[in-house]
């Protein structure tokens, strides 16, 4: 899902967190004697991949697997220079070729550019789902694109999608007269998927995102339904009180807008997004989980930062938010990277 609806809420935030300082600390491994050893470390991985281009395995099998090995040998390069006290300023210098190797992949180019001026927009989230390899084949910027695109890392954003279609459809089997709202819609790939599968006349829905991009895509690609959506620009939390006097809403997807979302933006979102909601209705949302193995390459060779969150974080929110713990699930998806949130509210208001 696009997540440009949040980033007024992030910039309004006592802190930012657009580029951290010193980056998150890894939870295990070992310490590093000195941060010039976990320095140097970093760099003789960093050449390590550097050198798999110079002497061209001859197999494309043979160059992705270097690729896979080198990538996660700088990764926990990386989090050992976090554990010695290195900041992110600090790691930068010796990441430079590395960076300009990965940046050779259009994809990770896309990461690093962020050319709609945030990340996580709702092109990078197409290519994520098509997961096509746009880099010359044989080459090392293949190779790291392919690692990109098919880690477990990317195949979370495609299971959000499936999972946010599904509970779309569940919705209006049980109720073929619900509303439907989708904050931080980006291009609506879910609701695209099933488009085909709503019988005419089910369902209405209101689509929201800040990137007026997005929604225009997304009005391009719903031509199925046309006529019952209604698409609306603007940023969390302050858009929900438009969605308000439009009426109550039986589910609400949120997508992964709460992994750029402070703990304060969160409750205050969540807050609105109860306001909406019908009796018995439903927020269905997502959040990546701490602990993400792929956090060192996404912050220090992509340039995208994603805020971890526990089970109990999440439910300390909800229930801030005014939800009731007895109503709300949280899961994972199959990648276990994302955590799932199905929160309700009672039959009766």
């Amino acid at each position: 899902m696009s997540h440009s609806i949040a980033a007024t809420a992030r910039n309004a935030d006592s802190v930012s967190p657009s580029v951290p300082e010193s980056g998150g600390r890894s939870q295990v491994g070992p310490i590093p004697e000195t941060a010039a050893d976990a320095l140097e470390r970093l760099a003789l991985e960093g050449d390590r991949l550097l050198a798999i281009e110079a002497r061209q395995p001859a197999r494309t099998l043979d160059l992705l697997h270097a690729t896979v090995v080198a990538m996660h040998s700088i990764a926990t390069s990386v989090m050992a220079c976090e554990d010695a006290g290195l900041s992110r300023l600090e790691m930068l210098p010796t990441l430079a070729a590395v960076r300009a190797l990965h940046a050779r992949s259009p994809f990770v180019h896309r990461l690093q550019t962020w050319p709609r001026g945030y990340p996580g927009d709702f092109e990078t989230v197409e290519w994520l789902c098509d997961a096509r390899n746009r880099a010359e084949i044989g080459t090392v910027p293949w190779a790291i694109e392919q690692c990109s695109l098919q880690s477990p890392l990317a195949q979370q954003h495609r299971n959000k999608v499936g999972l946010q279609s599904r509970a779309i459809l569940s919705t209006l089997v049980a109720n073929p007269k619900a509303r439907i709202a989708s904050i931080g819609c980006g291009g609506c790939r879910d609701l695209s998927l099933i488009q085909d599968y709503i019988p005419r006349g089910h369902g209405s829905f209101v689509l929201v995102d800040a990137d007026a991009g997005a929604l225009d895509f997304a009005r391009d690609r719903l031509d199925r339904l046309a006529g019952r959506c209604e698409f609306v620009q603007g940023r969390v939390p302050k858009v929900l009180s438009r969605l308000r006097a439009a009426g109550d809403f039986d589910l609400v997807v949120a997508g992964g807008l709460f992994d750029y979302l402070s703990d304060r933006w969160a409750v205050s979102t969540l807050t609105g997004v109860s306001e909406l909601l019908a009796p018995g209705g439903r927020v269905f949302l997502s959040n990546i989980a701490s602990g993400n193995p792929f956090r060192p390459w996404i912050e220090y060779l992509a340039d995208w930062w994603l805020i971890e969150r526990q089970e109990s974080d999440l439910r300390r929110l909800l229930e801030q938010a005014g939800f009731e713990a007895v109503r709300t699930k949280v899961s994972r998806d199959s990648s276990g990277l994302a955590l799932l949130v199905d929160a309700g509210t009672a039959q009766t208001a």
